[in-house]
């Protein structure tokens, strides 16, 4: 594309009245940026591990329902403060 065709392309599009100009504080993210695929980061992320558990622990943990695995890491988080 030549700079003309660039230059006249732009031209078309500002004056386009259903291209409004972007606000002053809009934030410009890049392609990557936009691109960026799942969660937002965290800032301490938690980490996905495998471990063995007794047959009763895990039928009793899920039949808390929906949510027992944040409930079993909040019951790990208390035991550890308690026994530090």
């Amino acid at each position: 594309m030549t700079d003309e065709e660039n230059a006249a392309l732009t031209a078309a599009a500002v004056a386009d009245p259903d291209n409004p100009p972007l606000p002053d504080d809009a934030k410009l993210v890049t392609y990557q940026e936009a691109r960026r695929r799942g969660r937002p980061r965290v800032p301490k992320p938690k980490h996905l591990i495998s471990m063995r558990l007794d047959d009763d622990v895990v039928t009793g943990l899920r039949a808390l329902g929906d949510g027992w695995q944040t409930r079993a890491n909040a019951i790990l988080k208390e035991w550890l403060e308690k026994a530090g």
